[in-house]
């Protein structure tokens, strides 16, 4: 199996996020950027250790079952980044690049049909796909200060 087959799964596993902790204010305001920023963070680096105990695809038939194991781990993640309430100067930003995870989950539901079918040039689009998606992740979450979330 081509290098590049796995990026696809990994790029858009990595990108749709995950969690541990955290959670917004009890009172229901915003965060402060300070305690939003450590936050995100803890949840993209509890996600990135999920994502990598997954291990590594072999075969395109590998990638069947990465996809689905990962697609509940990232909609795990979105929504508890979703859960935290981000600084008001923050929250348009942080909506696009919640929006960006959503976009992702979506591309390992369709990674996963397609490598059903074993059509290579289909996975290599949606990684494709997967990879633009993800480095405009990565460029808000470096905007919003979210260094692991923008690894």
């Amino acid at each position: 199996m081509r290098r590049y087959l796995l990026l696809s799964l990994t790029g858009l596993a990595a990108l749709a996020l995950a969690g541990c902790g955290g959670g917004g204010d009890k009172s229901g305001g915003a965060l402060t950027k300070a305690d939003f920023i450590a936050q995100a963070n803890a949840i993209c680096k509890d996600y990135d250790a999920r994502i990598d105990a997954l291990g590594e695809p072999g075969s395109i038939e590998d990638l069947v079952g990465l996809a689905e194991k990962a697609k509940p781990i990232a909609e795990d993640g979105v929504a508890k980044l979703r859960a935290l309430k981000a600084p008001e100067d923050l929250q348009a930003s942080y909506d696009e690049y919640l929006a960006t995870g959503d976009v992702n989950i979506e591309l390992l539901v369709q990674l996963g049909e397609v490598a059903k079918s074993g059509d290579v040039a289909a996975i290599e689009k949606i990684g494709t796909e997967g990879e633009d998606n993800a480095d405009k992740a990565h460029g808000i979450a470096a905007e919003l200060g979210l260094t692991e979330c923008a690894k």
